[in-house]
């Protein structure tokens, strides 16, 4: 995820600064940073859509790309998170 969000940050920062603010309210109410990615993540598109009205396909189409991959990356600890375990496989 922060590779992901370096590289839409090199390519315009704006687009980073609604998604981090998910991140960071997600994980300081649930403590679990794989839920404020995948979250954050998903906010990544939303606010392109918003920022450029779907103007510009060529970055959309990359931020929905880095979305799919973040939240199959994060499969793992959505079913973990669905089970209530913690990202570690401890119970709650």
């Amino acid at each position: 995820m922060a590779i992901s969000a370096g590289v839409i940050l090199a390519i315009d920062p704006k687009i980073v600064i609604f998604p981090a603010l998910i991140f960071i309210i997600v994980v300081s109410l649930t403590r679990f940073i794989s839920l404020g990615s995948i979250l954050g993540s998903i906010a990544i598109p939303i606010t392109v859509l918003i920022f450029y009205k779907t103007n510009n396909y060529y970055l959309l189409s990359f931020c929905i790309v880095v979305c799919i991959y973040v939240v199959y990356k994060h499969l793992d600890n959505i079913k973990r998170l669905i089970q209530g375990k913690k990202e570690n496989g401890v119970k709650k």
